[in-house]
């Protein structure tokens, strides 16, 4: 025989069913569901429930245990998984900013910024990981065409424009 529920659901039915409309997730969705199915007294096993919301035991207990420690609000809220990237440091971050916006002295690819960061900052980078942070966290595009060539001669430029 299976652990019987002994969980008190302190919300009522209707509030939780309210809360089905504020929830923008699936696993929020099946934690909520598992509260209500708990409030009205369908299942009286953790087997039973467990196998209705097609979930470990396990997996209940632990959704459980965080609802009596945490309440309604963070038993739904949604898991986030902002981890910072180690291997790029604030100075590495900084530095590939301020290269990123120096036009006479840009990356030719994010294979260039990967060796640059090797030679000047003596780190490994991963290249995905380079590329999902230029893009992602500083906004640039390495693969962009320039509006105009970098080398050319500022003074030659004005010249011709004096002519035409």
């Amino acid at each position: 025989m299976g652990k019987v529920l002994n969980t008190p659901i302190l919300e009522s039915l209707d509030s939780l069913k309210r809360y089905r409309s504020k929830i923008d997730n699936y696993k929020s969705s099946k934690r909520l569901d598992s509260l209500i199915l708990l409030k009205t007294n369908q299942y009286t096993r953790l087997e039973e429930l467990a196998k209705e919301l097609d979930i470990s035991i396990s997996t209940l207990r632990i959704w459980l245990n965080n609802y009596r420690k945490q309440g309604i609000i963070l038993f739904l809220k949604k898991d986030t998984r902002n981890r910072g990237y180690k291997i790029i440091t604030p100075e590495i971050h900084e530095a590939l900013k301020a290269r990123l916006n120096d036009p006479e002295n840009s990356f030719n690819g994010f294979w260039d910024a990967q060796q640059w960061i090797a030679e000047t900052f003596e780190v490994q980078v991963n290249y995905k990981s380079l590329w999902s942070h230029i893009t992602h966290k500083l906004g640039g595009s390495l693969k962009k065409p320039r509006k105009s060539n970098i080398k050319k001669d500022i003074e030659a430029e004005k010249a011709f424009l004096k002519t035409t």
